[in-house]
């Protein structure tokens, strides 16, 4: 399967810009037109949204702000260097993502060498890694104890 294929299957949104770094452009149209409707449709509870960010220049864009007060989203942006204690994604998600794929990248080349193949190729690395990231998500509790973490919630001031 051709490697544009296999993303548009997985993903529910791409983008890329000419530098590779996110814009004000990218994350405006991310917000827009895949947190709001994605986030808004399953806010059963009518309570506003909170949306954690860091303070990076492109998420600060005045439109995003007049676009989450229209669909009372509430945007909360962290002290900058505290990504890695206030966002309960890095806290609790992204370092066992990062720690279970270095370990499978370390099995399929170990594997490759031991069998004399390829190892992971285009067509398979990003299967592969949708794998570890499926798996980490399904771990029971965790998006809870990121939150738990980084004493958002239940909210611990210390």
């Amino acid at each position: 399967m051709h490697i544009v294929q296999l993303l548009i299957d997985i993903c529910s949104s791409i983008a890329v810009s000419p530098n590779g770094w996110a814009d004000d452009f990218l994350c405006l149209d991310w917000f827009i037109n895949v947190f709001v409707p994605y986030a808004t449709a399953r806010n059963t509870s009518n309570r506003p949204i909170v949306l954690i960010f860091d303070g990076h220049g492109s998420h600060t864009a005045h439109e995003m702000a007049e676009h989450a007060r229209k669909h009372n989203i509430i945007l909360f942006c962290s002290p900058p260097h505290t990504t890695h204690l206030l966002q309960p994604l890095d806290v609790n998600f992204f370092g066992p993502i990062q720690k279970r794929w270095a370990d499978r990248c370390d099995e399929l080349a170990m594997e490759a060498v031991l069998v004399n193949e390829r190892g992971m190729t285009r067509e398979t690395v990003i299967p592969e890694y949708v794998a570890i990231r499926d798996a980490v998500m399904s771990t029971p509790g965790l998006v809870e104890n990121a939150f738990r973490k980084t004493g958002l919630w239940p909210f611990d001031p210390e």
